[in-house]
């Protein structure tokens, strides 16, 4: 079967989908990962076949508008404002993009079987009813509505309730989904030639899908008093294990034992462990990386992926007061910020990338900004975590880390200092229940098999569409 793996965003975004594709090319399927052309050497390092969507994903955040466009979405309130301000040319900027994403995303699935999605692409959902082949949305955060606890862009730490915390779901699916819904619906009427959809967005959709009386019976309305309604509603719904039925399989790439799924998750959604891309055999580290690793004790890590900072002199400067307070060597790695460009002390060294399964086992802790990809690869390791989160899901993961115990309360990214970074640091390095609980939550997470127990769900829903 040829399956095609939409994803775009930063490296985060991509690697574990290249991990999935490995697994479900194991079991003997065609993959293709749809992806930036930023991507594509990593892609074909591990042996699948890249196929070009999107633009360079930097693009967004560069120049002072885009530096606006990124602090504004750090800050909820800076965001709303800005977004009441100038609605109009940072929709134009985002319809934009979402234009070449969809056009590129329809290209790239032509002769594919299967369609499995990130959520940020999820021009797939509409392809693969175009196509009529299974759609599999496959986020590495929990989206799908609950009452266990609100949507990911709720500020963190606010306890709602389970009424609110559903409602929260629905609130963000439809803010989102009616940005582009005009959009997405002008695409699918002129290029896949399929009808518009409501104003409900079709992604979040967990019940069963109810049967109009006219795709019942043929009529156009009922007539008189109906009697015995509890039964008709009944009969007017689909079967909840009809794979024909509407509802969307979701593949959650993340561990059960950091977010066990909730109750009221039905049993399409899967949250199978994480997808780990591990470096491959032949990868070497670089010998002055080896050399320092073997030089002293075990380093803190310090990064911040793909947060972009147009002050990388002074978050390095920060970085290195941290560590000589703390009195840990410590490792730089570039990111995004261009982080540790400047002279460094002996006992500190800057990367630009290292695999992190190979990397940080080896550290005394990692501090980095909360990506779900970064997190889950410093809980594997069984290290301390120091999240300093900026946006999207990042603030969640930090809240998550601290309640496992496996590092302190995250510190918001705009709200960094020496004096708080220190202490963290501090309480990580210096806990004995911090570091054996995140020994443990680490072993924990190395036995579980997230691609296997994905390529096993997506075999069993296949069976489902099939039948």
């Amino acid at each position: 079967m040829r399956i095609t793996i939409l994803t775009v965003g930063s490296q985060g975004d991509v690697q574990p989908y290249i991990a999935l594709g490995l697994g479900l090319q194991a079991a003997g399927h065609d993959v293709y990962i749809a992806t930036q052309t930023v991507y594509h050497a990593l892609v074909r390092s591990h042996g699948l076949t890249p196929v070009c969507v999107g633009s360079d994903p930097r693009e967004i955040f560069a120049g002072q508008e885009g530096q606006a466009r990124l602090e504004s979405v750090r800050d909820p309130v800076r965001f709303m404002s800005l977004f009441a301000r100038s609605f109009r040319p940072f929709i134009h900027t985002l319809r934009l993009r979402m234009e070449r994403l969809l056009a590129d995303s329809w290209n790239a699935c032509q002769g594919t079987e299967a369609i499995i999605c990130s959520p940020t692409a999820k021009a797939g959902y509409h392809i693969a009813e175009k196509l009529g082949v299974p759609c599999f949305m496959a986020p590495l955060q929990p989206q799908s509505r609950t009452r266990a606890f609100p949507s990911l862009l709720v500020p963190a730490g606010l306890r709602l309730g389970g009424t609110f915390n559903w409602l929260t779901h629905i609130l963000f699916e439809q803010f989102f989904w009616q940005l582009f819904r005009q959009q997405f619906n002008q695409w699918r009427q002129a290029t896949l030639g399929l009808s518009p959809l409501t104003f409900i967005s079709p992604y979040g959709r967990q019940k069963k899908r109810q049967l109009s009386w006219k795709q019942l019976t043929g009529k156009q309305q009922l007539t008189g008093k109906w009697q015995g309604a509890s039964s008709w509603k009944q009969h007017l719904t689909w079967g909840q294990e009809s794979p024909s039925d509407g509802n969307l399989p979701f593949l959650y790439g993340y561990s059960p034992c950091v977010v066990p799924k909730p109750s009221d998750w039905p049993d399409w959604l899967y949250v199978t462990g994480y997808w780990f891309l591990d470096s491959p055999p032949e990868w070497q580290p670089p010998s002055d990386l080896v050399d320092f690793l073997a030089e002293g004790p075990p380093p803190v890590y310090i990064g911040f992926g793909s947060v972009i900072d147009q002050n990388a002199r002074k978050v390095t400067e920060m970085a290195l007061k941290v560590l000589t307070r703390t009195g840990h060597r410590g490792i730089l790695q570039a990111g995004w910020t261009g982080l540790g460009e400047t002279d460094l002390p002996d006992e500190v060294i800057r990367i630009e990338a290292s695999p992190h399964d190979w990397l940080f086992p080896q550290m005394a802790a990692v501090v980095h900004h909360g990506g779900a990809g970064t997190v889950a690869a410093g809980l594997r390791a069984g290290v301390p975590s120091i999240i300093t989160p900026a946006m999207a899901d990042q603030p969640f993961w930090g809240q998550m880390v601290a309640a496992l115990g496996v590092g302190p309360p995250p510190i918001p990214y705009r709200h960094l200092s020496v004096e708080r970074l220190a202490a963290a640091i501090r309480t990580a390095t210096g806990s004995r229940s911090i570091k054996e609980r995140a020994a443990a939550l680490g072993q924990r997470i190395r036995a579980e098999e997230g691609v296997a127990r994905a390529v096993e769900a997506f075999h069993h829903h296949l069976h489902r569409y099939n039948h």
